[in-house]
């Protein structure tokens, strides 16, 4: 069993870890925006529709602010063009922000 003081310290880790990763994101975000020559990214696009920046998006995120729409992802991964992170095969999917890069930069939508 895990005593009071273990649970408070893996939380007190959790909110850290947490908190380390909002740090990253908002910095990546702040140096593409700040670059010389910006280079158009899944993040920046999705910040740009008014999504807060995160390291993973719904499909139905993806499909509105690519303007794909999520059925053409969805055809696109039956195909094996793109991955899903599914949560134990659940509803849920959700695609990461490199994956969507490489994704849109394969099919030539993102430069």
């Amino acid at each position: 069993m895990c005593s009071n003081t273990d649970k408070g310290l893996a939380a007190d880790s959790a909110k850290e870890l947490v908190r380390v990763i909002n740090v990253c994101i908002r910095a990546l975000a702040e140096d593409a925006n700040e670059s010389e020559h910006p280079q158009q990214s899944a993040l920046s696009i999705a910040m740009a529709a008014g999504l807060p920046a995160k390291m993973t998006y719904t499909v139905a995120e993806c499909g509105k602010f690519t303007g794909l729409g999520q059925d053409r992802l969805r055809r696109d991964r039956e195909k094996g063009l793109i991955d899903f992170i599914e949560p134990d095969g659940e509803r849920g999917a959700r695609i990461s922000v490199n994956e969507l890069d490489r994704y849109l930069k394969d099919i030539g939508a993102l430069l």
